[in-house]
């Protein structure tokens, strides 16, 4: 297992860059690790030791970015140690392989919107700095994936499609909660169903093309699902 697997694009690599010429039909980043760490080291166990270490460490946020939204802690850790612990991801990681790296950035691209979606609980989330950096996090990992494999742009789109979709149903959740909970407070303060109504529209946010007669539309229908029917 040392300083690393192989296998026979393994050898492609080290031949395109010790000994040229350099070709595009594998992953042109890979090969400049591969160089890196022949010149830098004079060998491959220091690409291997970080590609260990990058997946450790992805294992480790993932535990703490799913914990942030709820899911508890001692269950992720139980997957990630079982992760570590079974043989073909453990040696899958040490191999001199362009997909070590894409997998790496595939596997993050699901715990970077969870703790994304994290701070949505906080006042002024989107001016919170951590929210730009976690932006700038994920569009390095979708840049990654794409640079790693040539055909990662395909996956590239069905995760955008993905993403987009879960934040768009997360913002409507958040709202229904929003509006569950302001309903539920007028009624428990003695208000009416007008009362009800008026908080429920203080909570609905503004949305592209909707005006003041759409927006209460769309409360009272909520209403209609939150309330008993008027006798």
């Amino acid at each position: 297992f040392y300083p690393a697997l192989l296998t026979y694009d393994s050898v492609s690599y080290v031949l395109h860059v010790t000994t040229g010429p350099w070709v595009d039909n594998h992953s042109v980043l890979y090969d400049s690790l591969v160089w890196l760490s022949l010149h830098a080291t004079g060998g491959l166990a220091a690409l291997t030791f970080a590609q260990t270490t990058a997946m450790s460490a992805a294992l480790a946020y993932a535990v703490a970015a799913f914990r942030r939204i709820g899911v508890p802690g001692r269950w992720t850790a139980v997957a990630a140690v079982t992760v570590v612990a079974l043989p073909p991801p453990a040696s899958f990681t040490i191999y001199v392989w362009k997909d070590v790296p894409f997998v790496i950035c595939s596997f993050l691209v699901v715990p970077t919107p969870a703790h994304l979606l994290s701070l949505r609980e906080s006042s002024g989330w989107p001016a919170d700095r951590r929210v730009n950096l976690l932006i700038a996090a994920l569009g390095l990992e979708l840049l990654g994936i794409c640079l790693f494999r040539l055909n990662g742009f395909t996956v590239v789109s069905v995760a955008a499609v993905v993403l987009v979709a879960a934040l768009v149903a997360e913002a409507d959740l958040d709202y229904l909660r929003r509006l569950h909970d302001a309903v539920g407070g007028a009624l428990a303060g003695g208000a009416d169903r007008e009362g009800a109504r008026a908080a429920g529209l203080a909570v609905e946010p503004p949305r592209a093309g909707e005006d003041a007669e759409m927006r209460a539309a769309n409360v009272d229908a909520q209403l209609a699902e939150l309330l008993p029917a008027e006798s």
